[in-house]
């Protein structure tokens, strides 16, 4: 069975997969083992300390890559990953979407929680099919105009306030855009009107009041049944279920509006 060693620990290889993730490590030197993998299929180094993408020029067989939340800053190093199908680099430090041009093959690409302004780099990703941009700050949605295949984009947590630059991809089916300003409703109404489903902001705010009210309403309903215990409890002498109902109550009317608070926040 193959390995690498990492500070003269080690690690197997199972079935192709390679799982390095919060090992700790801060550069490929420190993987010992690991250009001696070229039939490696699966490769995960999330949540480590990487910086700079090296190391991986004798993976044609990788599909799937993991390199979330490190601290890149620049993509590079992926020139020769021909077969790479699945890349996620959210939760680090990229400013520009570079270094993807020979990613034929790739089908989901990962930015979330990155710092980019802009969206560019990717007109060579005709196989792209879904594309995460979430927590960015991205301004306007530009640089997708050759990426037909494309059918789903979640930009949440962006600084766009409307949408422009979809109307070429016919297969889009998904555009969330939750989280960011307020997008006019015609504009909204005229992506729908082309088969996307759409989730801007109103959706969350609506999603978020409709969990009040359910909220509001078993709160009301278990009152209801607790005030016929209670009921029940006075006519058969039983004292001792006032109490109950005062613990329950309490809960109830303070639990209800704070959760409400917590979804707004989540959701918005």
């Amino acid at each position: 069975m193959s390995f690498v060693t990492i500070r003269d620990k080690t690690y197997k290889v199972k079935k192709n997969i390679l799982n390095l993730r919060n090992k700790r490590i801060t550069t490929f030197d420190e993987i010992s083992g690991l250009n001696n993998l070229p039939f490696l299929a699966h490769l995960d180094l999330s949540n480590n300390h990487i910086a700079e993408i090296r190391g991986l020029d004798n993976f044609p067989n990788l599909v799937h890559l993991d390199l979330s939340n490190n601290a890149i800053t620049d993509i590079t190093g992926l020139q020769n990953l021909p077969n790479l199908v699945f890349l996620d680099l959210s939760g680090n430090n990229i400013t520009q979407i570079t270094g993807l041009e020979n990613l034929k093959r790739l089908r989901i690409l990962k930015l979330n929680r990155n710092v980019i302004r802009e969206i560019t780099g990717l007109d060579s990703l005709k196989d792209l099919m879904t594309l995460f941009l979430e927590q960015n700050q991205i301004n306007e949605i530009t640089g997708l105009e050759n990426i037909h295949k494309l059918n789903a984009i979640y930009l949440n947590g962006n600084s766009i306030s409307e949408i422009k630059g979809v109307d070429h991809l016919r297969n889009l089916k998904r555009l969330d855009i939750g989280k960011v300003g307020k997008i006019p409703r015609d504009q909204i109404k005229e992506v729908q009107k082309a088969g996307v489903f759409t989730k801007d902001q109103r959706y969350y705010e609506s999603r978020a009041f409709r969990i009040f009210i359910w909220l509001l309403i078993s709160a009301i309903v278990c009152d209801l049944i607790i005030s016929a215990i209670i009921v029940a409890g006075f006519q058969w002498g039983i004292q001792a279920f006032w109490p109950m109902f005062g613990t329950l109550l309490i809960p109830f009317l303070i639990g209800v509006p704070i959760f409400y608070c917590i979804v707004k926040e989540e959701y918005w």
